[in-house]
């Protein structure tokens, strides 16, 4: 399934910021890795700019990579940092003159490819654009397509855009079969004028157990060097939200 992304760009900052708190804390985390692994870095799914922005506020050169063309779009307006490189590319297939000590994967974008041919293609891909001593870390929600499917769709929240200057009401149902979550999201946009339109989000991530990630990257031939089970480097237990691979070849 193909996420229409190009079509969300004008909700994607403003949701996050309310619905992503705790996910928002992962900028600490890839702060203590650009750090870590120095320039150059790159990132894929990049979105709007949310983490590639604070990195070269931070000094660091990177790539902000990401497959909506609007996404992307919006980062150039942001962007006012020449150590900041913004393009359009799939993480499957980009590939650069550069070659990056840090590759970044961060918030289930790795979970995007919902097939093992394109799970490989991505890993190999990064692979290749890769130094010798350089690092690749991935971010994986352990939770996705887990449990029940939610076909009656349910309102998650009612609130005020200033800046579309619209209010907007969000239903969210998905669907869970083999080990992938397809979450359909329907947006009911009022204007303040009180004319009213829609707007349908689909997305679809794959989950990805350890045994199977561990699978991947020895097909690879890439070696998992650490993995954390939160942004401030605990061990992985049952109640981790994010597991975190850094990868090595």
């Amino acid at each position: 399934m193909e996420t229409n992304w190009n079509d969300f760009v004008n909700f994607y900052d403003w949701e996050f910021e309310f619905i992503c708190k705790e996910q928002s804390k992962d900028i600490y985390f890839w702060l203590k890795m650009a750090n870590l692994y120095k320039d150059e870095i790159l990132e894929f799914g990049c979105g709007t700019g949310r983490i590639s922005l604070i990195l070269a506020k931070h000094n660091f050169k990177i790539t902000a990579v990401d497959s909506a063309e609007k996404f992307i779009h919006k980062l150039i307006q942001k962007n006012n940092h020449k150590n900041l490189t913004p393009l359009v590319g799939d993480m499957t297939t980009f590939q650069s003159e550069k070659r990056f000590n840090l590759i970044m994967f961060p918030y289930s974008t790795f979970q995007y490819l919902l097939t093992k041919d394109q799970q490989i293609k991505c890993l190999l891909n990064a692979k290749s654009l890769l130094t010798e001593n350089g690092r690749i870390i991935l971010d994986i929600s352990p939770h996705i397509a887990k449990g029940d499917s939610l076909t009656e769709s349910i309102k998650l929240y009612s609130k005020w855009n200033s800046e579309m200057e619209c209010q907007v009401s969000m239903y969210t149902s998905y669907v869970i079969s083999d080990n992938i979550q397809y979450w359909e999201d329907d947006y009911i946009i009022t204007d303040k004028n009180s004319k009213e339109s829609y707007f349908t989000h689909k997305i679809a991530l794959k989950n990805t157990e350890l045994q199977e990630f561990k699978d991947l990257c020895s097909e690879c031939k890439l070696t998992i060097e650490d993995i954390y089970g939160s942004f401030d480097l605990k061990n992985v237990s049952p109640d981790s939200s994010n597991i975190l691979y850094i990868i090595k070849k």
